[in-house]
């Protein structure tokens, strides 16, 4: 059997592809964890998996280029398609937005199951605008924030300034 990049996996296997279980979907996810935590839920965990078929090109170690070889997604059963497992096509529109590798390295996440953790949120900067019992239009908070998973939290030396994670 011919293995082109010498990963373990044939150049054949890579083509004819395999199929994966993923909850890809936000609801089903939460769902799953009530199943999860509560052992009188008599609902069966494996209802919340949808399965796909994926393949892989056998000319290249990590087809979609996040950083884990396309055998490792094998025996991890994620897509090496796609950089995030729960996507599926764009993943702008869908999944959960955790590349697969990084969920890897977070031991409360699973890159084959959507993430139901809120982002963490850091305010840049905070000016109020208290008028009438009510906070300015959220419009003017512009690009004032940020997500924790693209930028450490950034103060300024204004003293209304303020480095906050917004969890719910």
């Amino acid at each position: 059997m011919i293995d082109t990049t010498g990963d373990g996996l044939t150049d054949a296997q890579q083509l004819e592809g395999w199929e994966i279980e993923v909850v890809d979907d936000s609801s089903e996810a939460q769902e799953l964890m009530e199943v999860a935590v509560d052992p009188d839920d008599p609902r069966d965990a494996s209802s919340f998996f949808s399965t796909r078929d994926v393949s892989a090109d056998p000319l290249l170690d990590d087809t979609d280029g996040e950083g884990l070889p396309d055998a490792v997604e094998f025996e991890l059963g994620t897509d090496p398609e796609q950089i995030d497992t729960t996507s599926f096509g764009d993943i702008a529109l869908t999944g959960d937005g955790i590349p697969d590798d990084e969920a890897l390295e977070d031991p409360d996440k699973d890159p084959t199951i959507f993430s139901t953790s809120p982002p963490e949120i850091y305010l840049k900067d905070f000016d109020s605008h208290w008028t009438l019992g009510k906070w300015g239009d959220a419009s003017e908070m512009g690009s004032n924030y940020r997500t924790a998973s693209t930028t450490a939290p950034v103060t300024s030396s204004s003293s209304k300034s303020a480095s906050r994670t917004h969890t719910e």
